[in-house]
């Protein structure tokens, strides 16, 4: 709570939005840009604000070790000769695509 004495007002909304947003939509990453805040209209009694959030979403990445996973040896063979074949430096980072490929398609 320290922390937050020494941000500004616009700092500290930001930062309580993000919370309310992340708790609210759990499963993104949430990056908050730019707050404006403007007067959308006047009416007897009241003032009506309009508050622009400009933030940037994101889906949170896992990682998964894969280092103890029992594969075949003629599998791990093939996966090292498609490693080199498609230029890949790590083979989690291959492996990592290939999934994502497969289960984004739409």
């Amino acid at each position: 709570m320290y922390a937050l004495r020494k941000l500004s007002n616009e700092e500290k909304l930001k930062y309580e939005l993000k919370k309310t947003i992340e708790n609210e939509y759990s499963g993104l990453d949430i990056s908050i840009n730019n707050l404006s805040l403007g007067i959308k209209g006047f009416y007897p009694g009241r003032t009506v604000f309009n508050l622009e959030i400009d933030a940037h979403l994101s889906e949170r990445v896992d990682v998964i070790n894969l280092t103890n996973m029992p594969i075949k040896q003629s599998t791990v063979k093939q996966l090292r000769e498609d490693q080199k074949k498609h230029g890949y430096k790590e083979l989690t980072t291959m492996v990592a695509d290939v999934l994502e490929k497969y289960y984004e398609k739409d």
